[in-house]
């Protein structure tokens, strides 16, 4: 299917556009671009099993282009590592490189969609730069965003420039610099906005919310966010409006962001002392260090914590029973 068709149909608006719940029929013969446009859809809701069959049949297919080799490699590597999964995703990121580096030059409908090499080149060095903020490596992150920055410059897609204000992000927060998180944060919601995606401006907002929370923690006037429990609100109507989107993983992370970061507030060291946070896992180191369940309230009921894990964990495990065994296994390390 031409670039200008893939563009107008349904499914790319369910993987980019402002549907991403509509349901996905895994096209398994179809041509390659619809294809992978199905996987991306199909893991923005979760469906990670069904997503990684078109996925693997795709990097099998000797007729699959490059560049679209490339993109599953990269988007392979995203689902894993939303799961936690830095070392696999890592090797499938240096495998979107490599093929994305051996591809020639795609069509100009291709490259202003992010369906080309550069594309899939800048997706994977900030895929890389994400496995190093998920090991706390400042240094290799650094490195990985500097030169996926020099890609950039000759790449018009939205779509990567997006994924690399994520990270940009993460990264400055695990430097303890959440005023530049902010500001990342900020200029990926507003270039998500005018891409019009509402699975990549929902992440944004998730993004920004936690910054700004960590910003407002540190006393900085850049702070969108605010400590305590109107950040954790704000990141619970994240949570349902993933949920009527049908952005399972996004709910799953929102909640566990609100629940790690609201059980931090009162003993959390300094920001430039804290343990590093990754809004794409979910502030999950955050959640874990306080205990896998949350103490009640005074009156014996529920603490909002306690409430937002156990619906943290309902959404993992619908994301398990969509899932193929690898990231069964990871799942399965969260918890």
């Amino acid at each position: 299917m031409a670039s200008t068709q893939i563009a107008h149909s349904e499914l790319w608006s369910t993987a980019f556009g402002p549907c991403p719940g509509v349901s996905v029929v895994s096209p398994r013969r179809a041509d390659p671009t619809v294809r992978w446009t199905a996987a991306v859809a199909l893991g923005g809701q979760g469906r990670y099993a069904g997503a990684a069959a078109l996925l693997e049949a795709l990097a099998a297919d000797p007729r699959t282009p490059r560049a679209l080799a490339a993109l599953a490699a990269v988007t392979r590597a995203s689902h894993l590592r939303q799961l936690g999964g830095h070392g696999a995703a890592a090797r499938f990121d240096g495998l979107g490189i490599r093929l994305a580096t051996a591809a020639g030059r795609s069509d100009p409908g291709a490259t202003e969609l992010g369906i080309d090499a550069r594309s899939a080149l800048v997706d994977g060095l900030v895929g890389l730069a994400a496995d190093a903020v998920g090991r706390a490596d400042v240094g290799a992150a650094t490195s990985l965003l500097t030169r996926a920055d020099a890609v950039l410059e000759d790449c018009a897609a939205p779509r990567p420039t997006i994924r690399a204000g994520w990270v940009r992000a993460e990264l400055a927060l695990l430097r303890g610099d959440p005023a530049v998180a902010v500001r990342a944060a900020a200029a990926a919601v507003a270039g998500a906005r005018r891409w019009g995606s509402a699975r990549h401006l929902l992440k944004s907002r998730l993004v920004a919310e936690v910054a700004g929370i960590l910003a407002a923690r540190a006393g900085l006037a850049e702070g969108t966010g605010s400590a305590g429990s109107g950040g954790s609100a704000r990141l619970d109507a994240l949570a349902e409006e993933a949920g009527e989107l049908g952005l399972v993983p996004l709910r799953w992370a929102a909640l566990l962001a609100a629940a790690g970061l609201a059980g931090a507030a009162t003993d959390d060291p300094p920001v430039g002392r804290r343990e590093p946070q990754n809004p794409s896992g979910a502030a999950v180191r955050t959640n874990e260090r306080h205990g896998r369940t949350a103490p009640g309230s005074v009156n014996g009921a529920a603490s909002d914590t306690a409430r937002r894990r156990h619906a943290a964990a309902h959404a993992l495990s619908v994301m398990f029973t969509r899932s193929d065994p690898q990231l069964r296994r990871l799942m399965r390390e969260v918890v």
